[in-house]
């Protein structure tokens, strides 16, 4: 791992983790079933862990919000 993907991760982990639980409510909410929106949650953490080169200052349960709006992810 270089020290570029070990700050990163701590990043992640210092910023976006933290808003986990309300990521998931905000998967209840939406009506999901808990198999269902813990995939959801999943999906959106994976997709923000992804994009997180784009993220800039300012308050990330508003960016990991609009990610989860935007999942493509509808259970069948």
């Amino acid at each position: 791992m270089t020290p570029a993907d070990k700050e990163r991760q701590e990043q992640f982990i210092r910023e976006m983790l933290p808003h986990a639980v309300d990521l998931y409510a905000q998967a209840l909410l939406y009506g999901y079933q808990v198999e269902a929106a813990q995939d959801l949650l999943q999906i959106t953490l994976l997709k923000a862990y992804r994009g997180l080169h784009a993220y800039q200052d300012g308050p990330p349960n508003k960016w990991l919000r609009t990610t989860i709006r935007s999942s493509p992810y509808r259970p069948y």
